[in-house]
């Protein structure tokens, strides 16, 4: 086996992060400060964070 190839098995080269997650966190950050801007009441941001997660998964399928 050649030296090119053990190295390849032994040491994998890292995969860069997937960029659409990246921006669904920061999709995700801005929402999260926009209900806590705008809610005061702690049940409220609850239930609007629900509803923003559900329509972010069903964005995604």
């Amino acid at each position: 086996m050649g030296a090119k190839k053990k190295y390849k098995n032994f040491y994998p080269q890292e995969k860069g992060k997937n960029p659409s997650s990246q921006q669904d966190k920061q999709m995700i950050d801005v929402y999260q400060k926009k209900i806590s801007e705008l809610l005061k009441d702690p049940a409220k941001q609850k239930k609007a964070a629900e509803i923003l997660s559900q329509l972010i998964n069903q964005k995604k399928k």
